[in-house]
């Protein structure tokens, strides 16, 4: 049997930015140390899938607050994604 790696990539950045977040307002959103979500959006901490999504959650949320729409596009799949590293 061949057992892959995989490691998880995010896209965290790009839409929190796109969207208008900042860190801090997504950590405070979050219940969490902003240098703690600084360094899962750089890939240093890999999130469990609670936390990722939870993260999708609140990115929804606070764009939302902030529009008055949701976005559309945003799901997981879009901000976490495995990557074959064999």
């Amino acid at each position: 049997m061949v057992v892959k790696n995989y490691v998880l990539i995010n896209e965290l950045k790009h839409y929190r930015s796109k969207l208008g977040i900042t860190q801090k307002e997504l950590a405070e959103f979050l219940c969490i140390n902003p240098s703690y979500y600084n360094r899962i959006e750089k890939g240093i901490i890999t999130p469990n899938i609670k936390l990722c999504l939870m993260i999708v959650d609140a990115i929804k949320e606070l764009y939302a607050q902030k529009t008055g729409r949701r976005p559309e596009k945003i799901s997981i799949e879009r901000l976490f994604m495995l990557d074959d590293t064999d």
